[in-house]
């Protein structure tokens, strides 16, 4: 009896450079806004008051609609963006938790209480877990919770099922590689790290159940450039030449 051969597969993430810092603000910023791109109009002609708007949007070559804004702009009362903070709200819960995408859709109102989240898991029975609330976490709720103006215990805390289109929009407009959903779990892993959790408290985070063994063949490369920064502060005392 012929055995399947089983093929093998890497345990690192795939070799994406995750944003830095004023990387994932502007990454916000284009999420919130997709449509907050700069345009270039035809200026107004001098006796635009006094040219009917159809005749004027045809002699500017622009729709009506885009004229009434441009108008707008000129008599300084621009027209509100209009933002879309579901979609950022969904990218900083999964950057903030390292939730796998059907962990986050399941995670429930009822299920933050007493500083942490309870985490359903949905990949296997060890991945139920307790996620301890970081500062950035808590305040991302709290935004959430104002935002909406409600929070009833069986309603989703994500009401954004995927952000695929605006994340890549967002990518490209920035010129940096696109990131993906599970992407935004190594983010968290990689930032809880580089802060100094310890590779099994991170493991246990992420829901793997064996102690830290994956997490650590798959985040040493980031152990070792920490470790590498880290080294650069240590300080010692200087010896006297005597007992040089």
């Amino acid at each position: 009896q012929l055995v399947p051969r089983m093929s093998g597969f890497s345990v690192r993430p795939r070799k994406v450079a995750l944003p830095t810092d004023g990387q994932f603000a502007q990454i916000l910023h284009h999420l919130k806004f997709p449509d907050d791109r700069p345009c270039k109009h035809p200026p107004l002609p001098s006796d635009w008051e006094n040219t009917p708007r159809r005749k004027l949007a045809k002699k500017m070559g622009v729709t009506r609609s885009t004229l009434i804004r441009i108008i707008a702009t000129e008599r300084g009362n621009p027209p509100k963006r209009r933002g879309r903070p579901e979609n950022t709200f969904t990218f900083r819960f999964l950057c903030y938790t390292g939730l796998r995408l059907g962990e986050a859709h399941a995670a429930r109102w009822k299920d933050v209480a007493e500083g942490r989240l309870v985490v359903r898991g949905t990949k296997s029975d060890s991945a139920h877990r307790h996620l301890p609330l970081s500062p950035a976490l808590e305040e991302l709720l709290d935004e959430i919770r104002e935002y909406r103006d409600t929070a009833k215990p069986t309603e989703p805390i994500l009401r954004k099922k995927h952000i695929d289109k605006p994340l890549n929009a967002s990518c490209d407009r920035l010129g940096i590689p696109r990131l993906r959903h599970h992407d935004l779990r190594h983010y968290f892993a990689t930032k809880a790290i580089q802060s100094g959790v310890d590779i099994p408290t991170v493991a246990k985070w992420l829901g793997h159940s064996d102690g830290g063994v994956l997490a650590m063949k798959t985040y040493s490369h980031v152990t070792d450039e920490h470790g590498m920064e880290q080294a650069r502060k240590l300080r010692f005392s200087s010896l006297p030449r005597a007992l040089n």
